[in-house]
């Protein structure tokens, strides 16, 4: 059996899977063990369409998969123009969008009925969020999931996505309301304190100037209940969430 030497485990996210670096004579390798079978699914269909991590090996809940060399989109936006993000952003939503049915999400939103009605912090009750939420959009075959900023990776000279997710949001306009946390809401930064709100409103203006369907402050208000569930209540990112949703909902008001 090769020998694998552990380099790096790294902090843990939403997911509650553990993500560890190994070195093997062959190469360097991110190993995710836990709830893999999701990220499998969308990392198989991606590969398809644009840049995805390679899989070397998956076994019953072990994920083994291509480390990718590169900058993360904190790094890249504090040297770099923005004008290739948005290009492969673009191009990527130009692809996935153009092979789709239409789907309500009636189903999909109600997960989060009890996350909102039960914390007195949300100025807007659940049925007042699902009165403003598109009951239909179009499924598309190919999504990421959970296309974040902090889902790409800069790998000179390519972007790649990393960590994508089989989920019940399985529609390109829900990718843009997603990546919006941190283009409208600088979620990406909440640690390291970077502002590059120029930057990220400017590549937000040119995706829903391309894509007017995603420029819906509702479906970002979801995808920050989407984070909101998994964080501790309370807690400085649960607060962030919360605020950042009361101030989309009073903005629209």
């Amino acid at each position: 059996m090769e020998e694998e030497k552990l380099i790096h485990t790294f902090s843990g996210g939403f997911s509650g899977s553990k993500v560890q670096l190994f070195k093997s004579s062959k190469n360097l390798f991110v190993r995710k063990t836990g709830d893999i079978e999701r990220n499998y699914e969308r990392m198989s269909a991606l590969y398809e369409v644009t840049s995805v991590p390679q899989v070397f090996r998956k076994e019953k809940d072990v994920l083994d998969m291509e480390y990718i060399i590169g900058l993360d989109m904190d790094t890249y936006l504090s040297y770099n123009p923005i004008e290739p993000l948005v290009s492969f952003l673009i191009d990527f939503i130009k692809v996935i969008r153009k092979d789709t049915t239409r789907k309500d999400y009636t189903e999909a939103y109600e997960q989060f009925a009890k996350i909102v009605d039960q914390d007195i912090g949300f100025d807007f009750s659940y049925r007042q969020l699902l009165e403003k939420l598109p009951r239909y959009l179009p499924q598309t075959k190919y999504y990421h999931g959970d296309m974040t900023l902090e889902n790409i990776i800069y790998n000179e000279p390519y972007f790649v996505f990393i960590d994508p997710v089989q989920t019940a949001f399985d529609s390109w306009v829900f990718d843009l309301a997603k990546i919006r946390q941190d283009l409208e809401c600088g979620w990406f930064t909440r640690t390291s304190g970077t502002n590059h709100r120029y930057k990220t409103r400017n590549i937000q203006r040119q995706l829903l100037k391309r894509f007017p369907l995603a420029k819906n402050d509702y479906l970002l208000i979801l995808m920050l209940l989407r984070v909101y569930r998994h964080t501790e209540f309370k807690s400085p990112e649960a607060d962030l969430l919360q605020q950042e949703a009361n101030r989309l909902w009073k903005q629209n008001a």
